[in-house]
């Protein structure tokens, strides 16, 4: 027999408890009719009973949209300011050169974070194994700079986040620490309103080694 969901169980025992109290009725009535041809009935009993039940909800989130992509590029060595910054909410980029010397079109690619549980839940970021200077630099650093870092913010597109909107930009990782993040304090499951977007900055130094840089987030959804 397959599982019964919490709302199955409720609507059971609702009709459960409609038919005792029709039953109940039809039975007084019917002694009472009885009381009136057999005098040897002489009175009728009543006594009350309680039903309860305990609904427990279910914490789940998902990333519907999971990959963030920078594209290719490096430092504009006319900048004076020693890295450059490349943002994923369509904000574009500073003293950073796609692979053809131009500056690169802004990116509108956000990750997607979706509450598709039965309670409210909070919402954290966490970097994998890195910080910033692992990440974006690689394994041995950015030998004359640290000022590699990642930030981290939400944007509340179903206005379903009611406590602790982290909206602005904050450092997730920098060159040698990392820090959890708590996106979004209680995010609604309900449809419509339960899910938000996601947006990285980076910031890259001028020092920084070539090849492909990859990092893992990891996002816990907590049932409050």
């Amino acid at each position: 027999m397959g599982e019964v969901s919490n709302k199955t169980i409720v609507a059971l025992l609702t009709v459960a408890l409609v038919i005792t109290v029709v039953g109940t009725v039809v039975s007084v009535s019917k002694l009472s009719g009885l009381g009136g041809r057999y005098t040897t009935l002489t009175g009728l009993a009543t006594d009350t009973g309680t039903t309860s039940i305990t609904v427990a909800g279910t914490a789940a989130i998902q990333v519907t949209d999971a990959s963030i992509d920078f594209g290719s590029g490096y430092y504009n060595v006319s900048c004076t300011t020693g890295y450059a910054w490349l943002a994923s909410n369509a904000e574009g980029t500073n003293c950073w050169l796609n692979t053809s010397g131009q500056v690169p079109e802004p990116i509108d690619d956000p990750h997607e974070l979706e509450n598709n549980g039965t309670t409210s839940i909070s919402i954290t970021a966490d970097i994998s194994n890195f910080n910033a200077s692992d990440f974006i630099c690689g394994g041995n650093g950015c030998p004359g700079t640290s000022t590699s870092n990642v930030a981290i913010r939400m944007i509340d597109t179903s206005a379903g986040c009611t406590v602790t909107e982290q909206t602005t930009y904050t450092t997730l990782a920098d060159d040698n620490s990392v820090t959890q993040v708590t996106l979004c304090g209680s995010l609604s499951p309900q449809d419509n309103q339960d899910d938000i977007e996601v947006n990285f900055n980076l910031t890259v130094p001028q020092d920084v080694d070539q090849g492909a840089k990859t990092a893992t987030i990891t996002y816990t959804g907590t049932g409050i």
